[in-house]
């Protein structure tokens, strides 16, 4: 494969990946100004509904204003077009450039409602939508998808729609609605459908380590773009590796400090109650537990923490006070 994209530019354009319920914008500055080495991020989606589009707290989450760390795209999960026109306005207000429509969420609640990866068997569904969306919207828009939602092979009518339009990216996730996280990234299928798209493509999957990414950048020259997510929780520091720079252990675990101490400091100040805020940062924690070397059993002990000093003092145990 030659070329798998629009898109010429060899460094790679690294953007982290939305994760529900962690990579809000305290952690997407948080990491930014710790760790570092993203591009841009993709934001968790909201669902406009009729009596409210968006609500104020996901329009804050995403204004350009809260988020100059790390450039940050919106995105947006829905099947009806004017919905989708009513809460773009209200981004593009809040000045917002770009927004992303998602067609990739593989959960059944979302995908039984023909929404995210329940889409992807309706290509007609998709166009219409798009000839309403694209031509009004005002922002540039991406599209992030899966292959399919049971049928890897979907996707390849759904590429000659996408083709149809001005988009700025296509976010492709090489795995069906119905692997949700499991089972192996399909990176054979990738690679025969990246080169139909007419629009840059996103590689979005399974990149865990900066060897990896090397296995995958070589295999797939034409891709420049890339998504990363749970490798990038489980790894703070793997933008940072994928460019090159290694940090010395002393260095990378006096990271994750900072990182846990901020993100602790701003859900004690937004969560109320301490049962809250250590679910959140269990959420967190849960990422690392093989991240820091020799401190599995410690970190397992930890997330069965209920009490938020003692779960302080499993912090101090793991990362030093």
């Amino acid at each position: 494969m030659t070329n798998s994209c629009k898109d010429s530019d060899k460094s790679p354009w690294l953007v982290l990946a939305p994760i529900r319920g962690v990579t809000d914008a305290a952690f997407r500055s948080a990491h930014a100004a710790i760790f570092g080495g993203f591009d841009e991020a993709l934001a968790p989606f909201v669902v406009p509904e009729r009596a409210h589009p968006v609500r104020a707290r996901d329009l804050a989450e995403v204004s350009p204003g809260r988020n100059r760390a790390l450039p940050t795209v919106p995105q947006i999960l829905a099947d009806d077009a004017e919905l989708f026109l009513q809460t773009a306005s209200l981004l593009a207000e809040s000045g917002c450039k770009v927004v992303n429509w998602n067609l990739g969420c593989p959960h059944p609640m979302v995908t039984r409602r023909k929404r995210g990866a329940g889409l992807l068997p309706h290509p007609d569904r998709i166009e219409a939508f798009l000839s309403q969306v694209v031509p009004a919207v005002g922002l540039e828009v991406s599209v992030k998808l899966r292959l399919g939602m049971n049928d890897p092979s979907e996707i390849l009518q759904v590429i000659p729609v996408l083709n149809r339009f001005a988009l700025r990216e296509v976010i492709i996730h090489p795995r069906t609605a119905a692997q949700m996280y499991k089972g192996k990234v399909d990176l054979d299928a990738f690679e025969r459908v990246a080169p139909l798209c007419s629009h840059p493509v996103v590689y979005n999957g399974d990149l865990c380590d900066a060897s990896g990414f090397q296995v995958l950048s070589r295999r797939f020259p034409g891709i420049s773009r890339w998504m990363i997510g749970r490798g990038a929780l489980s790894d703070p520091s793997l933008a940072l590796a994928i460019r090159g720079q290694t940090l010395e252990p002393a260095d990378r675990l006096q990271r994750y400090r900072r990182l846990h101490d901020s993100m602790l400091a701003h859900y004690t100040e937004v969560l109320q109650g301490q049962a809250h805020v250590i679910d959140k940062m269990a959420g967190l924690w849960s990422y690392w537990v093989d991240a820091i070397p020799g401190k599995r059993k410690l970190i397992r002990r930890l997330l069965k923490i209920r009490e938020l000093d003692r779960f302080k003092a499993g912090v101090d145990q793991i990362l030093g006070d």
